[in-house]
């Protein structure tokens, strides 16, 4: 199963002054978040891997753009998938 990609929930989000957007990956049992905020030198993206239908974070970070942190996530749930096979 390829990765599922969901634009900001419903709500993609535009100025910062109404909250920051988000943008969600759903992957080989993993769920990820990835929120973006507003900082003094642009944008940051801070991500959240959890596995589906747990509360329990396994990996988190952040990167500079949207597209750095898709790929941090998923590497990770690459390298987890092969440790588990």
């Amino acid at each position: 199963m390829g990765p599922r990609l969901i634009v900001g929930r419903g709500e993609k989000v535009a100025s910062p002054a109404s909250g920051p957007s988000t943008t969600r990956i759903e992957r080989n049992g993993f769920i990820a978040d990835i929120i973006t905020s507003k900082s003094g030198s642009g944008d940051l993206f801070h991500y959240v891997v959890q596995r589906q239908n747990s509360p329990e974070i396994v990996h988190w970070g952040q990167e500079l753009s949207l597209q750095c942190a898709i790929e941090s996530v998923n590497a990770y749930i690459e390298e987890f998938a092969v440790k588990e096979a």
